[in-house]
């Protein structure tokens, strides 16, 4: 399956990903995972300072529509070679699960593509991007050649998004794999802060100051 798994990659790059993983993390009977990268604009992230801009909440939108096409167009090749499929939507709730969580963590499919690791704001840090990224996750049953986990923690001792967090939700700690996700950040304390704040922009769903902190520390950090 490399040469497939090789095409697919090249498929998903031509068609707008910015970076496409393959990890072996299972979903039901399907137990392989293809990880869809699309980077944000640096720009409209850093025009965020308070408060998430109108140009942010619609990038945001319109970059989960094209993970939502390319995990689309990602099952289409599966099923053309014979696979099973099933797409996660790059941003969706599932209430009857928790409150605060979709189907399945796009992050943890990533990371364990060896794509990057998540940062103690509880984003995922891409190994070239950082945080501003948005996540697509695929599952199938065809074998597929797969990444290995980063070794590296990407933080290197940072706190810039545990100290401008306007909620306090971040809870300052260092993701590892043996470390969940929910112990980094109060999700709900997160979410009552955005709907409560931010209701005139996205119906209070963005924040992205996290992210924007976030952002600068990665780029100074590549320049040095």
């Amino acid at each position: 399956m490399k040469e497939f798994t090789n095409t697919l990659r090249e498929y998903l790059l031509a068609n707008g990903a910015s970076d496409v993983g393959f990890s072996r993390v299972s979903y039901d009977r399907l137990d392989y995972a293809v990880s869809i990268v699309v980077k944000l604009s640096d720009f409209v992230v850093s025009q965020i300072d308070t408060a998430p801009t109108y140009t942010y909440f619609n990038h945001y939108k319109t970059a989960n529509a094209l993970i939502d096409r390319l995990g689309l167009l990602c099952g289409q090749m599966i099923e053309k070679k014979g696979g099973l499929y099933m797409p996660i939507p790059a941003s969706q709730t599932v209430n009857g699960h928790n409150t605060y969580a979709g189907e399945f963590s796009h992050k943890k499919a990533a990371v364990y593509a060896g794509l990057g690791t998540i940062g103690k704001n509880a984003l995922f840090l891409h190994r070239d991007f950082g945080p501003a990224v948005r996540l697509g996750t695929v599952f199938t049953n065809l074998p597929l050649e797969t990444g290995e986990p980063l070794g590296e923690n990407l933080c290197d001792g940072c706190n810039l998004c545990v100290k401008h967090c306007p909620a306090q939700a971040l809870y300052g700690k260092e993701f590892s794999r043996e470390n969940p996700e929910d112990s980094l950040l109060d999700r709900k304390a997160c979410s009552d802060y955005m709907k409560k704040h931010f209701m005139h922009i996205g119906r209070g769903s963005v924040c992205g100051i996290c992210m924007k902190v976030c952002v600068s520390h990665f780029r100074k950090k590549e320049e040095s």
